[in-house]
């Protein structure tokens, strides 16, 4: 038995390179060459920019300190390249959730300056003093209830180790 696909684009299989991949973008499956640059963390995308590039080689600042240095890697770039620029940047740190969220807010709100390094150092703070309230809560409630102190475990894959 075989399968036959007929009036799709998947009529006809094709092995190709990965420089006529990136060339038959109109021609392909929507979406196939950025999912392909996402799969393989985008070394082999040509259209990255060496800022990005650059931006991406940090392997000593967790996701905080990394989201403010993306924005102002957008902030650098020409207006018709910072949201290629943003896809990218998410792209190339998927795994950093507040990378991510961030330019997805940015992308979504079709807004360069829809977030600013202050408005992250603001945010960063008051999420800080927000979890430290929380400890103190669970902290009391331990030794209310035991009178053992509390013991948390933090379990961390961060991109920034490889």
């Amino acid at each position: 038995p075989s399968l036959e696909l007929k009036g799709t684009e998947h009529d006809r299989y094709e092995w190709v390179s990965i420089r006529k991949l990136q060339e038959m973008r109109p021609d392909c499956v929507p979406g196939l060459v950025e999912a392909f640059h996402h799969a393989t963390y985008g070394i082999y995308d040509s259209t990255i920019p060496s800022g990005v590039w650059k931006w991406s080689q940090d392997k000593e600042n967790g996701a905080t300190i990394m989201t403010s240095n993306a924005l102002e890697v957008l902030r650098k770039a020409p207006d018709e390249e910072w949201r290629r620029q943003a896809k990218q940047i998410a792209m190339l740190r998927p795994s950093m959730v507040p990378i991510v969220n961030v330019m997805n807010t940015l992308l979504e709100k079709d807004e360069r300056n829809a977030v600013t390094v202050d408005m992250l150092k603001e945010a960063t703070a008051e999420s800080v003093q927000d979890c430290k309230e929380a400890i103190r809560q669970l902290q009391a409630a331990k030794k209310q209830r035991s009178g053992l102190p509390l013991t948390i475990a933090t379990f961390s894959r961060s991109g920034t180790l490889r």
